[in-house]
């Protein structure tokens, strides 16, 4: 007594049909018998109700709209790829009809107008339908998320919704850097140098008098662990197990470093706002030291 709202072809292999129903879920059906077919969007499907008739996608996605909740994209493994809904613009959560044109365009039927989807475009845009209001300085992925630094804070997109989400404990201050030391992710901005694990913010060394406010983090290629910090002046800090250490204030300077490039042989040039460029030549270090030397 079940209704069945979903019957499409199930990419890659010939034996079944993707079966979707109202309160019982997905299955694989082979004409025989039912298999369950469980995936990554089963809440979301049993929350907002899935509706008629469901889009087999050129690039074998599945495509399913629901009565409450916009639609969802997975692939032929269950994985949520992504979700069209009115925080990124479709005009209603409510899909009534699915279907892609030849030119791979997505049209969303809804209860209030039709949506298109340049679906096929290489070019993804966002903005304040994704809750991302903010200018953003600095981008990088980690841990298969995308973190951004910015004018309001830092942010990661989820991937499950395609929206920008705070880092918990960051704030919205100013950051202007994103770097990864290893498997740690740092960020720096006004407030000083950070590391963000669990999508949250972490202190590694706060500023005091603007002395640190970072906007530069550039990871050291020859000497392991150890990332060079364009704040006002130059400043490292060293990587030893799950500890940072400071290693202090390199080239003290009134003058905001605004760029960091290492060479093969060690030394770094620096690009400041107002002082020009630099070139810093480390003396040899001591044996067993873990500091840099001191910059001729």
């Amino acid at each position: 007594e079940e209704r069945i709202y979903v019957m499409l072809p199930f990419p890659g292999d010939k034996e079944n049909i993707l079966v979707g129903t109202r309160t019982m879920g997905l299955f694989k059906y082979n004409g025989q018998q039912f298999t369950p077919f469980k995936t990554g969007a089963d809440q979301f499907i049993k929350d907002n109700q899935i509706y008629l008739p469901g889009t087999l996608l050129q690039d074998g996605y599945f495509l399913l709209g629901t009565y409450g909740g916009g639609a969802v994209v997975m692939d032929s493994n269950g994985r949520m790829q992504r979700y069209f809904n009115k925080e990124n613009g479709v005009i209603d959560n409510t899909i009534y009809y699915s279907t892609q044109d030849r030119a791979g365009n997505i049209w969303l039927a809804t209860g209030n107008g039709i949506s298109s989807i340049n679906y096929a475009s290489p070019a993804t845009y966002f903005d304040g339908r994704n809750q991302l209001n903010t200018r953003a300085y600095s981008l990088i992925r980690h841990q298969g998320k995308l973190y951004l630094a910015g004018n309001s804070g830092l942010h990661y997109l989820d991937p499950n919704n395609s929206t920008f989400t705070p880092v918990k404990n960051a704030g919205t201050g100013q950051y202007f850097a994103l770097a990864k030391a290893g498997n740690t992710l740092l960020a720096g901005g006004n407030e000083g140098l950070f590391k963000i694990e669990d999508d949250a913010r972490l202190p590694i060394r706060k500023t005091i008098a603007n002395e640190y406010a970072v906007n530069i983090l550039t990871p050291s290629r020859i000497h392991s662990g150890r990332v060079y910090v364009g704040a006002n002046g130059l400043w490292a800090v060293r990587q030893a197990g799950h500890q940072w250490i400071d290693e202090g204030n390199i080239i003290p300077s009134d003058d905001v470093i605004n760029n960091i490039e290492e060479m093969a042989d060690g030394s770094l040039w620096l690009s400041t706002s107002f002082s020009g460029i630099y070139r810093v030549r480390f003396a040899r270090q001591l044996p067993g030291s873990t500091s840099p030397g001191k910059p001729e």
